[in-house]
């Protein structure tokens, strides 16, 4: 019922798909303990970026089948405590310890609900890791109280159709935001994600900041340090704002402002506003330098380096969207690039859509590079 599959040098056991398990839906049966291998990428990065910022222990709260913080043990050289309140990923996760050998001291494993986990062992983690099916929100204000003076948190979300705008509804009633759909609608999800968690912190006299943040697939992934203190949360707080975006001309801006202020475009349209969310940096650029050059596969290798070469700053442009207002073929974006560069323009890749250009160019400046 059970298989061994390898991940860089980690083995571990991960249930064969429907082999047992409870059937959904009169299809195929579904494990009791959850893995997924479309997330080898997240947990690679999990792996770099711990031997990046000098190792530490390691917080699992919601484990699985054990196999991020079993790599960031073994690959990494990190202590770590593996937490499920599954009792069936609990059993498995022993399994895997014992596999990988880090079954004396190596690997700590618990059976506790997520929130307890991370309370009754405050100040005990350089990082903590919320890696749910849905959204982390019922785990973030725990993982604030428990996080160390000066440590990290990992923040995984794939209620990606609530962020991106699809159920506004549901956003704002997790996230306590506004979100957007179309072109920006995945950055505006990140960083309403990001936004939150800034928020939640503060109320808590903590100053969070992201230093890795990616849209990959079907999730939105944050890496954020988090300080102590009345002025790094009222610091952090000083990039949180709005984007207003027109519909009718395609312009966007945004703000750093407590409340939107913001209604009508200079072309008549409405504005849309959405937030309140994160717009300062969502890179740290040593820490990417650092996790590249440990990289080995392609995949890994494309993500990190888009990171690094992308702009800062919030937002892009949808360069088939602006071809389509002005009734001309698409460029390829090696050329809109080139372009901006020329009339003296930063303009770089996003990694959330192949068709973005992050530019601090205005739109009229990005219609003369297309024309």
């Amino acid at each position: 019922m059970y298989k061994i599959i390898s991940e860089s040098s980690t083995q571990f056991y991960v249930p064969v798909l429907g082999a047992f398990g409870s059937r959904v839906s009169g299809g195929d049966r579904r494990p009791p303990v959850f893995y997924n291998s479309h997330m080898c990428l997240n947990r690679s990065l999990m792996v770099f970026f711990m031997r990046a910022v000098g190792g530490g222990v390691f917080g699992d709260v919601l484990a699985g089948s054990g196999a991020k913080g079993l790599r960031v043990a073994l690959e990494a050289g990190c202590p770590v405590f593996l937490n499920d309140a599954n009792s069936d990923a609990v059993d498995l996760i022993r399994r895997n310890v014992e596999l990988n050998g880090l079954e004396d001291g190596g690997a700590v494993v618990t059976n506790l609900d997520g929130n307890r986990f991370m309370l009754e062992n405050a100040g005990e983690f350089d990082f903590i890791d919320i890696d749910p099916f849905g959204s982390p929100v019922p785990f973030i204000d725990a993982a604030l109280l428990a996080s160390k003076k000066k440590g990290f948190l990992g923040v995984t979300a794939t209620d990606t159709a609530a962020l991106s705008g699809v159920y506004p509804m549901t956003c704002f009633r997790r996230y306590l935001a506004q979100p957007l759909r179309g072109a920006l609608c995945h950055e505006v999800g990140l960083r309403i994600l990001a936004g939150y968690v800034v928020r939640m912190g503060a109320k808590y006299d903590l100053g969070v900041v992201p230093v890795l943040s990616h849209y990959t697939r079907h999730y939105m992934r944050l890496y954020l340090k988090v300080r102590r203190g009345v002025n790094a949360a009222s610091k952090s707080l000083q990039d949180m704002g709005f984007l207003y975006y027109c519909s009718e001309c395609s312009v966007y801006s945004y703000l750093r402002e407590e409340f939107p202020s913001k209604t009508l475009c200079s072309c008549g349209g409405r504005l849309k506003a959405a937030g309140p969310l994160w717009l300062g940096s969502l890179h740290d650029r040593r820490i990417l330098s650092d996790m590249l050059s440990m990289a080995e596969q392609e995949n890994e290798k494309k993500l990190l380096t888009t990171l690094l070469d992308e702009l800062s700053q919030p937002f892009f442009y949808d360069v088939h969207r602006v071809a389509s207002d002005l009734g001309v073929s698409s460029p390829k974006i090696e050329i809109v690039l080139e372009q901006l560069r020329n009339q003296g323009f930063a303009a770089s890749r996003t990694h959330f859509t192949p068709v973005g250009v992050k530019t601090d160019a205005s739109l009229k400046d990005v219609k003369k590079a297309l024309s």
